[in-house]
């Protein structure tokens, strides 16, 4: 998956006040199981989506993010992933957020 920064293989990331302007397909890609910790981070100017959360066991937790400009998405949520979100801006062209199936959640 391209991505500004990529957290896979069960691993475990925490991005703090960081800004990411870029033209790659998500600006955060959470797979494999990883888990990500994300505040206070301004991500805007992907192709697809700020934050991509995929497969089982992966999962984020976005606090006071903002998540802007994006090509279509600010999270999108597939694939068993799952999503906690505290506080945040989304303003997208389709969906702030995104649930793609019914195994994947957001609370």
């Amino acid at each position: 998956e391209a991505g500004v920064v990529v957290v896979g293989n069960a691993s475990l990331s925490e991005l703090e006040c960081n800004i990411l302007a870029c033209s790659s397909l998500y600006g955060v890609s959470v797979t494999e199981g990883a888990k990500a910790i994300l505040q206070g981070n301004t991500i805007r100017g992907c192709k697809d989506a700020g934050v991509s959360l995929s497969g089982r066991g992966s999962w984020a937790r976005l606090s006071a993010n903002e998540l802007l400009a994006n090509g279509q998405h600010g999270l999108v949520v597939a694939d068993k992933g799952a999503a906690v979100v505290e506080s945040g801006v989304f303003c997208e062209h389709a969906y702030g957020a995104l649930v793609m199936d019914a195994g994947s959640y957001m609370w």
